[in-house]
């Protein structure tokens, strides 16, 4: 059964174009995008608006500037989240790169059984990371795409605050265990952190 997909783009002062470009390169594309940036962001806003190879009436996009909270992101996911209204969410920082498959094979995982979280191998400079589960250390927030139902059975509907990635990863574990979805991983490397 096809499950719908919103992708939280995230930026602090970074241009925000490129990864647009990233989102609209994939070969699934998101149902919904949202984009919450702080600090100036002048010229990624006006990259962004301007940039002939972005077709914007093809692609379900939002955008809204948030006050930086000094916090890598996490204030700017927590909106995002209550946002978001696709089955599956995904987070996206403006300095990442992702293959132009991950959001489909990342879905693709997430739509063959009850699936609660889909975590992917990724890199980051010159070191690869293939976890064996997604836990504190051995995942970021870019690796993972977590259901809807449980981000909201953890608490970040209802106020909670996205403290940290590891954090966030390792209560929706728990949370898919107890609503009966399972965890499972695409084993390959979709993700490449801190790549611009």
């Amino acid at each position: 059964m096809r499950k719908t997909f919103t992708a939280i783009v995230t930026a602090h002062d970074q241009d925000i174009g490129p990864m647009i470009l990233n989102l609209h390169s994939q070969t699934r594309k998101p149902d919904q995008i949202k984009v919450y940036w702080s600090g100036d962001s002048s010229y990624g806003q006006a990259k962004l608006f301007h940039d002939e190879e972005i077709n914007m009436a093809d692609l379900p996009f939002y955008a809204s500037k948030q006050p930086n909270m000094n916090d890598w992101g996490h204030e700017k996911r927590d909106i995002g989240l209550r946002a978001a209204s696709g089955d599956f969410v995904g987070f996206f920082n403006a300095d990442d790169w992702y293959n132009e498959k991950y959001i489909e094979k990342m879905m693709k995982e997430a739509e063959d059984c009850e699936t609660g979280l889909v975590y992917c191998w990724w890199r980051s400079k010159d070191q690869m990371f293939a976890p064996c589960q997604p836990i504190l250390g051995s995942s970021t927030s870019g690796n993972f795409i977590v259901d809807r139902d449980v981000a909201k059975f953890i608490g970040y509907w209802q106020g909670r605050h996205y403290e940290a990635d590891g954090k966030f990863i390792e209560e929706a574990v728990v949370g898919s265990r107890v609503l009966g979805k399972v965890v499972t991983q695409v084993r390959e490397i979709l993700y490449h952190h801190n790549a611009r």
